[in-house]
């Protein structure tokens, strides 16, 4: 059989390769009558369909393929296009559609000759092993009229109907436009967060800003498979309950309740309160507070950047998920989600539910006995070499490797020395650039089958953009216990695409 790499070294050419420009007329080797091209799939733009059926057919040669394809001219929007929307319309698996924002931003940090590693990493895990579609198209005639279809759609989800539901999303969609049909997901996405253990949220947001990079005329597929993810019947515990009764009174709210700005005295005093992983507490407590005009958004977000980021400090194993990571990943999401909708009642949900989220799995990791002793207010400074160059290698050379079924207990202590390095690094510089571009770009390079690996850190290098300037060292230094190093193995599709494409 032919390898990848005899494939990249005798630079096969087809006539259907011939260019961009050619994938029109590209005929694929079929993989099976689930391979035809046929109506029963759901339509998607035409400009990405056929780079869509080159992933979907090209086998064991996608890399290769694909590194021809950017060599004569693949634009990195329409790579990234095709990568996500093959991920919707076969579903190979929702973390791989998640991941799809967590690649791009990565990407879009890296340097011009670098930006396109993310997306070979990521064509590796969306190319479907078999071709069976997971949606079905839905004409004008089969949705029901638009001044309905708000109407329709809440009454659907509330009853967790999925396929009255994604019909009158479509039917809104093509009304009124996709950035309102976002508009009534929003809800839905924070108040079925517990039952999919955060990933609704995850979902509705990272799909809404990988459609801000490849264009909202990709946005129909996308809202056709979140309907499905937001659609369960309402469940868990009242206190989603309660929250979504106290968002209702936002109106009472001070008018600037909203604001970013933080005092660093309540954050630490809401941090120690959600550090008891007491959810019922803390959000009552955060509630009354910003009732009363005595705190601000800002100063939230702080306590829950801090929280969510020490919890993965305190995680006791060298392990790759788990609770703690996904605290990040979903209260992440509804930040962007806080900061992009424009509904009062929606946007303290939102805030509340994140509250709720981040005490909730502390409290569950707890009681699992998975948490150990740490705070990320009590990070010590120690002695690193003089220059960041130095430093930033020290750093990135002590991080041990991780693997997706590695579970072990040794590796912690070079993690938490790395973690410590970094703080003291972060506090002796503002400039914390060459850090971020060392980390993507060993995120690239040393890429496992596991997607945490990518979405835990974007979500912390998020945070630490948004966090208030005196909480940024101790953000980054958290990271540190989810980057690889330069102990890892390369990832062979990156190492491929990076050999062939300078």
């Amino acid at each position: 059989m032919t390898t990848r790499r005899d494939f990249l070294k005798t630079s096969v050419r087809t006539a259907a390769l011939a260019g961009v420009g050619g994938l029109g007329t590209f005929t694929p080797r079929m993989a099976g009558a689930g391979a035809s091209q046929s109506t029963d799939l759901i339509a998607i733009d035409p400009d990405i369909e056929p780079l869509v059926r080159l992933i979907t057919t090209s086998g064991d040669r996608l890399i290769p393929v694909m590194i021809d394809q950017v060599k004569q001219g693949l634009s990195y929007r329409r790579f990234l296009a095709a990568n996500f929307i093959t991920a919707i319309r076969y579903r190979v698996g929702t973390h791989d559609i998640f991941v799809t924002h967590s690649v791009n931003e990565v990407a879009q940090e890296l340097g011009r000759n670098e930006r396109f590693w993310p997306l070979f990493y990521h064509v590796e895990k969306v190319q479907p092993p078999n071709l069976a579609p997971r949606m079905r198209p839905m004409s004008d005639e089969n949705l029901p009229p638009a001044r309905s279809a708000t109407s329709l759609f809440s009454t659907a989800m509330q009853n967790g109907d999925h396929e009255a539901a994604t019909r009158a999303m479509l039917a809104l969609t093509r009304a009124e436009g996709p950035r309102r049909a976002f508009d009534k997901l929003w809800f839905y996405a924070a108040q079925r967060n517990h039952i999919s253990g955060g990933h609704t949220a995850i979902a509705v947001t990272n799909a809404f800003r990988t459609l801000e990079t490849i264009g909202w005329q990709h946005a129909e597929p996308a809202l056709h498979f979140l309907v499905g993810e937001c659609s369960t019947r309402p469940g868990g515990s009242d206190l989603h309950h309660v929250n979504a009764e106290r968002a209702k009174t936002v109106a009472e709210f001070p008018p600037d309740w909203a604001r970013q700005r933080s005092n660093r005295t309540v954050v630490l005093e809401l941090l120690e309160l959600y550090r008891q992983g007491a959810p019922a507490r803390a959000c009552q407590a955060t509630y009354e507070r910003l009732r009363q005009g005595s705190i601000q958004a800002g100063t939230v977000w702080d306590a829950v950047f801090l929280t969510t980021a020490e919890s993965m400090i305190r995680f006791r194993w060298c392990a790759p998920t788990r609770l703690c990571g996904h605290s990040v990943t979903c209260s992440n999401a509804l930040h962007y989600a806080f900061r992009t909708i424009t509904d009062p009642e929606t946007r303290l949900y939102s805030l509340l539910e994140a509250v709720e989220w981040t005490t909730s799995l502390l409290q569950r990791e707890d009681a699992r006995g998975g948490l150990r002793e740490a705070r990320i207010t009590e990070i010590p400074l120690v002695d690193s070499p003089p220059s960041d160059r130095e430093a930033v290698e020290q750093i990135f050379a002590l991080l041990p490797p991780r693997r997706f079924s590695d579970t072990s207990r040794i590796f912690r202590a070079d993690q938490d020395r790395a973690m410590q390095l970094t703080y003291s690094l972060a506090r002796r510089s503002s400039d914390h650039h060459l850090f971020l571009q060392t980390a993507r770009r060993l995120l690239c390079l040393k890429s496992t089958r596991e997607v945490h690996d990518f979405k835990f850190p974007v979500a912390l290098f998020e945070h630490y953009q948004h966090v208030s300037p005196e909480w940024k060292p101790n953000i980054l230094a958290a990271s540190a216990h989810y980057l690889h190093g330069t102990k890892m193995d390369d990832c062979e599709a990156v190492r491929e695409a990076r050999e062939a494409i300078s």
